[in-house]
């Protein structure tokens, strides 16, 4: 078992229940704009008895979750006040990473799509990780360096952002994004959680390539009926007074991991057009994510949050060798190592050692012998972590 955890421990190390070392406040640690994103229906217009929703608005967006979030809460409270144990947290928490780190701008610089002489909050349909989009039309001299301006986030997610100069090229994480936003969220209105009936939303389209995203919920039950189904599998289960933490968790990441498996099959060829480095991340991503459902990963807002702390602060660049880079903390650098060689573990072994660890994930014991290994580590990177 120790083999298995040695990847792991450099993955998520500085990520899990560091709520248990310090108070956490979730207000002082909101994504950007959060505050100033919609919060209920009524914040956005209608139009012939439907809810109107631009998703490539980055508040119009996390808007979504914020409703969901909201129409969640009382069905958590059972679990935690304040909505803390909300594992939906995990969703605005992974788009605003995207947003700080400039993941969302248009890599293909024929818009000013997301940049700071344009629409700083405009999401651009050719960003992978926010909706696996198309890169068809993408020049392919993307993959060399080029020089442009971007946007970056304080740590207190002012609405204001710190404009930076930098030497790289953007990545397309717009697409995926999409796929973890609309079927969660249309599954839910569907469910009946949301409080308005199944055809009173309608998304709008992207500027290109419309047919590759569902928009409403017809739509998506048509076009993603597996996915769907196992979203509206967690929100029954949610309202069900007997269910447990433990069990919604099962069922949210089996929708999780379907959602982006329906993005990344219909986007996987854009990852050619991205710097080796940043490409590799996305793939060692979307391999750790099995890992993370079969460990039941709690994506709270706590230890997400901390958890994020650990990522790729920016997008890589050609050059970029973990754990070497100069401008990462050695915690970045470690974890991104980490993903690698899980990845290259799980390839490999022909996934047996995805397999051997689900085995392994299926007794509480286990779980907490993981969760006290990584705090074990953990304290060696932040000796004050264990006080």
């Amino acid at each position: 078992m120790l083999s298995l955890l040695a990847p792991w421990a450099c993955v998520l190390a500085g990520c899990i229940f560091v709520s248990s070392a310090e108070v956490f406040n979730l207000s002082d640690q909101y994504p950007p704009l959060w505050n100033e994103s919609p919060g209920q229906f009524s914040d956005y217009s209608m139009e012939n008895g439907k809810y109107i929703i631009d998703p490539w608005v980055y508040p119009k967006r996390m808007g979504m979750y914020k409703i969901l979030l909201n129409k969640t809460a009382s069905y958590f409270e059972k679990f935690a006040p304040d909505n803390e144990q909300n594992f939906l947290w995990g969703l605005p928490l992974q788009h605003s990473w995207q947003f700080i780190t400039g993941r969302l701008v248009d890599p293909t610089r024929t818009t000013d799509c997301g940049y700071e002489s344009g629409d700083r909050l405009c999401i651009s349909v050719d960003s992978w990780w926010a909706d696996s989009n198309s890169l068809e039309h993408q020049p392919a001299t993307l993959g060399r360096r080029t020089a442009f301006k971007m946007h970056v986030y304080d740590e207190k997610c002012s609405a204001s952002p710190v404009v930076i100069s930098t030497t790289s090229f953007t990545v397309n994480y717009i697409d995926m994004n999409y796929f973890l936003c609309a079927l969660p969220f249309l599954a839910a209105v569907d469910s009946g959680i949301m409080g308005i009936s199944s055809d009173q939303v309608l998304l709008l389209p992207p500027p290109k390539d419309q047919t590759k995203f569902c928009l409403s919920v017809s739509s998506c039950q048509s076009s993603f009926p597996s996915t769907m189904r196992k979203w509206k599998a967690l929100y029954k289960h949610l309202q069900s007074p007997s269910s447990s933490f433990e069990d919604l968790l099962k069922y949210l990441w089996e929708a999780h991991v379907s959602s982006l498996k329906d993005g990344y099959k219909i986007f996987e060829d854009r990852l050619d057009y991205y710097s080796k480095p940043e490409a590799g991340f996305g793939k060692d991503w979307c391999v750790v994510l099995d890992y993370l459902a079969a460990a039941s990963f709690p994506t709270i807002f706590s230890t997400v949050s901390e958890f994020q702390k650990a990522l790729p602060p920016r997008v890589l660049v050609d050059g970029d060798r973990a754990p070497f880079i100069s401008d990462f903390t050695d915690l970045q650098n470690i974890v991104l190592l980490g993903l690698k060689l899980l990845h290259e573990v799980d390839s490999a072994t022909g996934s047996l050692s995805l397999a051997i660890w689900k085995i392994l994930m299926k007794t509480q014991a286990a779980k907490t012998l993981l969760l006290e290994f990584f705090e074990a580590v953990l304290a060696i990177f932040n000796p004050t972590f264990l006080g």
